[in-house]
């Protein structure tokens, strides 16, 4: 089974519409940003379909970046033109792979997965840490193997502390929301750390 793209694609759209028709231009500029968001997840998942595994990290890559603009969006943090093109341009091609044995990663994946006890049909969330990128495709492989659904919701730890420090207490409520409807009724498979396991 691919990556659940719909969720957030779906979820995606509806900010978008509001967004486009803001009376603020830093509100039209990410809903125009994240409207090329979409495009491009709607692309990588109409790629799922031919070996999924091939798109994988560009597919997780793209909804990495269409969930951070959605919390942008709901946070109602004050959006500034550098701010918006700072995380609409975060991506996972920078991120360098752990400094551990590669067999070490997919042993500790293998474990994580099988502690889920999650099952064909099931749909589980991987998330973590954009730094623990290579743990959390691991995980999606082993998912696709099992013929296990699964989504991607990667933390940037940077955007964490602005939306966390910026956002108005309407905009925390949001994001717990907005956390909330992403991963109601699935089991969790978590991988947090600084990055250096």
């Amino acid at each position: 089974m691919p990556l659940e793209f719909e969720s957030t694609k779906t979820r995606a759209e509806d900010i978008f519409v509001g967004l486009v028709t803001d009376e603020y231009y830093s509100r039209q500029l990410l809903g125009k940003t994240l409207g090329d968001a979409i495009e491009r997840l709607e692309r990588v998942s109409s790629e799922a379909q031919t070996p999924p595994e091939t798109h994988l990290r560009e597919q997780m890559e793209a909804v990495y970046q269409v969930r951070n603009l959605i919390r942008l969006a709901v946070s109602e943090i004050i959006l500034y033109d550098e701010r918006v093109a700072r995380f609409a341009g975060d991506n996972l091609q920078e991120v360098e792979d752990l400094k551990v044995d590669p067999e070490l990663v997919k042993g500790l994946a293998r474990t994580m997965f099988e502690a889920s006890k999650a099952k064909r049909g099931d749909t589980v969330m991987i998330c973590g840490t954009k730094q623990n990128l290579q743990v959390l495709e691991e995980i999606a492989k082993i998912c696709l193997e099992e013929n296990v659904n699964f989504r991607v919701d990667m933390d940037n730890p940077s955007l964490r502390a602005e939306l966390m420090n910026d956002a108005s207490q309407n905009g925390l409520k949001n994001l717990a929301r907005e956390w909330i409807s992403y991963v109601t009724g699935i089991t969790k498979i978590e991988v947090r750390s600084n990055g250096y396991l």
